[in-house]
């Protein structure tokens, strides 16, 4: 293989990871965004879950004496 064949094999591979590189930080960043809609989304349900349980007088019913 000659200088100029492996120049050509050095950049072909590098333009395959620079491309590879860019989707994978498209799939972290989506994955990103998913993370903070799903903790915004469990904050919000936490929230509606407290006022709730403060509405009706606490958390779950507590167990029967006998039980």
């Amino acid at each position: 293989m000659s200088t100029e064949d492996e120049l050509i094999h050095l950049q072909s591979w590098l333009t395959h990871q620079d491309d590879s590189l860019e989707k994978l930080n498209a799939v972290v960043t989506r994955q990103q965004q998913d993370i903070d809609a799903l903790t915004r989304e469990l904050r919000q349900i936490r929230s509606l879950l407290h006022s709730l349980t403060s509405q009706t007088g606490g958390g779950p019913e507590k167990p029967p004496p006998h039980y």
